[in-house]
């Protein structure tokens, strides 16, 4: 893409969502760790954003390193990185069962 294009709006998003992850990765308050959700399904941890940055910066929008949103992962099983392979804990623990 040359300097006289525009950014489309979903990729400016994702770059505005990874700079918030990388200079906050906890939510305030409380300190819950947020999660990015990418546009293809896969949910990234923010250490996995702030490793591979440079496709998410560099995402073409269709390769599945757009970020969709940030999230917190506030209760249920552990989440996995789809990047990482690394489990985190949900902030409230397992679905309690009736």
């Amino acid at each position: 893409m040359n300097d006289t294009q525009a950014t489309p709006k979903h990729i400016q998003r994702s770059t505005d969502l990874l700079k918030e992850i990388t200079k906050e990765p906890y939510a305030w308050p409380g300190g819950h760790r947020k999660w990015a959700l990418m546009n293809d399904g896969l949910m990234l941890s923010f250490e996995a954003c702030k490793q591979e940055s440079e496709l998410i910066l560099n995402t073409d929008g269709y390769d599945g390193w757009t970020i969709s949103e940030l999230f917190v992962h506030w209760q249920g099983e552990p989440l996995e990185c789809d990047h990482t392979g690394e489990y985190h804990h949900s902030e409230y623990g397992p679905d309690d069962e009736e």
